[in-house]
């Protein structure tokens, strides 16, 4: 576990060379460099006021159907975690001024960050695939991978009484 102070954490980030819809960070279960312009590509929120909740602590594949990460999948797909789980799957935290102790995604290095913002440019996506087809893009499954059935939504929300 890392554990840095805000400010080196922003610095982590500002070292990167990019704005702050550009800076990017590592999921620790998939791998995923992503950006909060990834976020709002995803349709995560409209801006960077409104992705900024998520960002370095959700991963993006939670809204680009991305599904659960499986061992020996390449990152670049991104995954359904969040930090906010009853899994620590973190490691890496952010200690405020205050004292208060948040996990958090790992800054990417500046070479990663910077890969990650010419891949951008030039395909119009950070990720391995565009957001688009990153749902129709998993492997292929086998009955030893196979998930289980997914439930469907109307089935969450129905009252039964």
């Amino acid at each position: 576990m890392l554990t840095v102070s805000l400010e080196e954490f922003r610095a982590a980030l500002a070292a990167q060379g990019l704005d702050a819809r550009h800076v990017a960070v590592r999921c620790p279960i998939c791998g995923t460099v992503q950006s909060p312009q990834d976020l709002i590509d995803a349709g995560a929120g409209r801006d960077y006021a409104s992705v900024r909740r998520f960002f370095a602590f959700s991963c993006v594949g939670r809204w680009t159907g991305a599904g659960n990460h499986r061992h020996g999948w390449p990152p670049g797909r991104g995954c359904m975690w969040t930090l906010g789980g009853m899994l620590p799957i973190h490691t890496y935290e952010v200690v405020t001024p205050s004292g208060v102790v948040y996990p958090t995604f790992e800054p990417a290095t500046p070479a990663e960050a910077q890969a990650h913002h010419a891949r951008r440019q030039k395909t119009g996506s950070g990720l391995a695939l565009p957001a688009k087809r990153l749902a129709h893009a998993r492997p292929r499954v086998t009955p030893h991978t196979r998930s289980p059935a997914p439930v469907a939504p109307a089935t969450l929300t129905s009252s039964r009484g």
